[in-house]
């Protein structure tokens, strides 16, 4: 005797926090690049409660600078302006953000010796 069994199990949800996870408009990375010499940009998005008091949602911006150095202090903050006015032009649903964590990271690899830097900027929005 054989017995066959088959089952699905279909999962359906809805985030109305990231609505199909599209975080901003399109050209926003293109609008960055106009200042920004960056190689590469991971965008995400975090949620964190803290005491069961406060609650933070914000935006992580990781501009990758790849074989190149790191912008100075001044720089970084000039940047980081221009990057708050473009996230306020082109963010999706800007209401449900608090912050954007702007940072900016390079890795160099010299031998068998991979170097990393990294500048994070806290930004209200």
């Amino acid at each position: 005797m054989l017995l066959f069994v088959n089952c699905n199990t279909i999962v359906e949800g809805k985030s109305d926090f990231h609505p199909d996870f599209k975080v901003g408009k399109t050209g926003f990375e293109k609008e960055l690049k106009k200042q920004i010499n960056f190689d590469d940009l991971a965008i995400g998005t975090y949620y964190t409660k803290k005491n069961n008091i406060s609650e933070e949602r914000g935006l992580n911006l990781t501009f990758k600078f790849a074989e190149q150095e790191l912008p100075n202090k001044e720089e970084s903050n000039n940047d980081s302006e221009f990057i708050v006015s473009k996230v306020k032009e082109y963010l999706l649903n800007l209401d449900n953000y608090d912050y954007v964590n702007i940072i900016f990271e390079n890795e160099r690899e010299e031998g068998d010796i991979t170097k990393s830097s990294r500048i994070k900027i806290k930004k209200e929005l």
